[in-house]
């Protein structure tokens, strides 16, 4: 179990890497402090989504169905 909760962690600290880095790509001018702000915003955005349900994940047959 330790094994795994590392390698999630270990999973997440590169998902957070990459973003940055994607960042970084579109807004070349920002600073690392600019950057770690905009991760932020773009999280929150994503969590605001997902609390508030406005986007539901595609389950197939589901289309059309209420």
């Amino acid at each position: 179990m330790p094994e795994k909760l590392r390698l999630g962690a270990d999973l997440y600290d590169d998902g957070i890497r990459w973003l940055k880095q994607i960042i970084r790509a579109e807004q070349p001018s920002l600073c690392d402090e600019q950057v770690s702000e905009e991760l932020d915003r773009r999280k929150a955005i994503k969590r605001r989504v997902e609390e508030e349900g406005l986007f539901q994940p595609y389950v197939e047959g589901s289309i059309g169905k209420v």
